[in-house]
């Protein structure tokens, strides 16, 4: 992912998919079960903190991340010095606020206004 930030270009958008684990052992890495998202959604929140990623996740199918080059509209400020420790209970318990929850609806707005 980092990799593609980098080479994003001006008006580029990079999508990414199972960005919304159900449970714990569906973002376990290593992986436990046939169902597996990993454990995308701990560098998409990191991202969220960047002031110059715009960063939503489309409430579709397993999570759609979506990652805008522009000024980052909804930033998430939170205290965490290593997000990948951070833990599956925290995640759960705010993943509304910490994925910046979009429908889909919403998204084709965004992309069509972009």
């Amino acid at each position: 992912m980092i990799n593609s930030i980098c080479a994003i270009n001006d008006g580029g958008i990079i999508l990414l998919h199972d960005c919304l684990p159900l449970n714990v052992y569906a973002q376990a890495v290593p992986r436990c079960q046939y169902t597996w998202n990993g454990d995308t959604w701990k560098a998409l929140m990191e991202f969220r903190t960047h002031k110059n990623l715009d960063i939503y996740t489309c409430y579709a199918d397993q999570g759609i991340g979506v990652i805008l080059n522009r000024k980052n509209r909804n930033l998430l400020e939170i205290k965490q010095a290593n997000f990948f420790k951070m833990s599956f209970k925290n995640y759960f318990n705010n993943y509304k606020k910490y994925m910046n929850l979009i429908s889909y609806n919403e998204l084709m707005n965004i992309i069509r206004d972009y």
